[in-house]
């Protein structure tokens, strides 16, 4: 089980409903100058973002997830739903990243299956250098943990296809840390992960609101909210925590 998954938030309009918003204004296009490729890379968070919220998900086509992430306050909460080790099971992840602390808690259905694998039950606080594949947008100065701008810098063909909103290709075999599919998904894409359809939505503001994929197999979307409104996360409450299995945590993360 690696932490690089996400996935994608259902959005009310996924066809455009265009008559719900005003007409664009020249304003609301950062930059006149720049064509539409450098204009939606641009609206994907930054680090002087205020804090926000973000959902990943789809139509089975990606794991799910949803989270808060503050810059300012270098803080980040992330929670991700997949389907567990055995047939019928399912997981779901839960992390915080407060500046250097951070914690995790890993819950897994059918009980007696977490019972197997000696799961620690409550959030345990860990290293996250003794993880091998940890990337998430948060440490190391990172401010886009949905990975948004890791996708649209390998978008191709970027046109403007109605009132604050692009079209255009992705090239996924390019992607970093693409968060919306795995490795394993985009290997299985062949050919096709070269050249997969998306569209994006942004605010008057310019901010990137949505950025929806058409994969084999399904939707996926990442969807951001609440800028300057969102909640910033807080640590665990000391009666939610447990004192043990921080070596199992490794185990299963590095596994």
């Amino acid at each position: 089980m690696k932490l690089g998954i996400a996935a994608v938030a259902a959005v009310l309009c996924l066809g455009g409903c265009t008559w719900l918003e005003p007409p664009i204004e020249e304003s609301d296009i950062a930059g006149a100058a720049l064509g539409p490729g450098e204009e939606l890379l641009r609206s994907v968070p930054g680090e002087g973002a205020p804090a926000y919220r973000f959902t990943i998900g789809g139509g089975g086509a990606c794991a799910r997830a949803d989270g808060v992430f503050d810059g300012a306050a270098e803080a980040f909460r992330m929670t991700i739903s997949m389907d567990g080790p055995q047939p019928g099971s399912s997981v779901t992840m839960g992390l915080v990243l407060l500046g250097e602390d951070a914690w995790i808690r890993i819950g897994l259905e059918p009980a007696e299956v977490a019972r197997q694998l000696g799961l620690p039950d409550g959030w345990v606080a860990f290293d996250p250098e003794r993880v091998e594949s940890f990337r998430i947008g948060g440490t190391g100065g990172g401010s886009d943990p949905a990975g948004a701008g890791d996708l649209l810098e390998n978008a191709v063909g970027v046109t403007r296809a109605g009132n604050r909103k692009y079209s255009g290709t992705l090239d996924l075999t390019k992607a970093e840390d693409p968060m919306m599919l795995t490795t394993e998904q985009i290997t299985a894409l062949g050919d096709a992960a070269r050249s997969v359809p998306f569209t994006a939505s942004v605010d008057a503001e310019g901010r990137l609101t949505t950025l929806t994929t058409q994969v084999p197999g399904g939707t996926c979307r990442i969807a951001f909210a609440d800028y300057g409104k969102a909640v910033t996360p807080a640590a665990p409450a000391t009666k939610d925590r447990s004192d043990e299995g921080e070596e199992k945590i490794y185990e299963i993360l590095n596994s």
